[in-house]
């Protein structure tokens, strides 16, 4: 049986990958620390864990590489609300672009034959025009420093793994949703569950979205396909929603009937800016649309869910 290692699949996005991944190839599972819970994952999943410590350029990878066919790299600095660290985005680096790299050479060494990369769509950055989806050849044009430590991690993989006899795959997902999601879809719903009147009325933008379980799937397939070897794939649902009617089905996933109140956008959007929700802003407002062609024609891969099927009535 193939063995998948997945980095941070003790995360929310990783207990999914692991969830899938367990029972169909060989499934370990690397951890920071012992005390890692596991709170999505059915109790009769079996896999194997190793503790490695804390992500950096100096993480001994000896154990948790051994006999691994492909790794699947999730674990790093994540978005961060408050971040406290003198210099956020030297942080980012050091977890996101340098531990990976690392990684990526223990791989090779230890002779994995594949290291999938989940990055970010801000690689591309955040916004796109109309009529123009980002796709695998627009420019990237990274803007947060989240963004710019997987930009930077990307080029520093593409450039080792050249040098290497290990196969690079590059993933770049938009907002992952699903009944569970944290982060700020999170906070959407259960705004819209206590007080379900919001401002959006007039907001009419395009937003790019992916179930959970199309990123899952996803994964699944670049970690063995032969045609992924060495591509980058910008990945979503088919559906492309704008932010008031990803509200009305928030809404319908909880049994609540949303008011929508018609708010100019710009007056929504200097309040933002005067208030230091500028980032905010621009996610509810803008439009950021992905084109999947790519890994539907390359790797025949299909995305199963939308976002009205993939948020089930509570």
């Amino acid at each position: 049986m193939k063995s998948v290692l997945v980095t941070g699949g003790n995360g929310f996005i990783g207990q999914n990958v692991v969830s899938h991944l367990t029972g169909k190839y060989q499934v370990r599972v690397s951890l920071r620390n012992k005390c890692a819970k596991f709170d999505r994952i059915p109790d009769e999943k079996v896999f194997e864990t190793v503790t490695v410590g804390e992500l950096s350029a100096d993480t001994d990878w000896t154990q948790a590489l051994s006999g691994i066919d492909v790794v699947i790299h999730l674990a790093g600095r994540a978005h961060i609300s408050r971040d406290t660290a003198t210099s956020p985005i030297n942080e980012f680096r050091k977890v996101n672009r340098d531990a990976s790299v690392n990684l990526l050479h223990q791989a090779a060494k230890q002779n994995v034959s594949r290291f999938v990369f989940v990055s970010s769509i801000g690689v591309n950055g955040n916004v796109t025009l109309s009529g123009s989806p980002f796709t695998e050849s627009s420019a990237p044009n990274p803007i947060e420093a989240y963004a710019i430590s997987k930009f930077e991690a990307e080029q520093r993989l593409i450039e080792e793994a050249s040098k290497l006899d290990i196969e690079l795959v590059i993933v770049r997902p938009p907002l992952v949703y699903s009944p569970t999601a944290p982060g700020n879809l999170n906070k959407l719903l259960k705004l819209i569950k206590f007080f379900p009147i919001l401002p959006f009325g007039r907001v009419h933008n395009k937003k790019s979205f992916i179930s959970i379980n199309n990123l899952v799937d996803f994964l699944d397939v670049c970690s063995f396909h032969p045609l992924a070897a060495n591509e980058c794939f910008l990945i979503a649902d088919d559906e492309v929603i704008s932010t008031k009617e990803l509200t009305e089905i928030l809404g319908e996933s909880c049994n609540k009937k949303v008011c929508n109140l018609p708010i100019p956008v710009w007056i929504m959007m200097n309040v933002a800016k005067v208030t230091g929700k500028e980032s905010l802003a621009n996610q509810l407002f803008n439009d950021l649309v992905i084109d999947n062609t790519k890994a539907e024609k390359l790797l025949g891969w299909q995305p199963q869910y939308s976002i009205k099927n993939g948020l089930p009535l509570n």
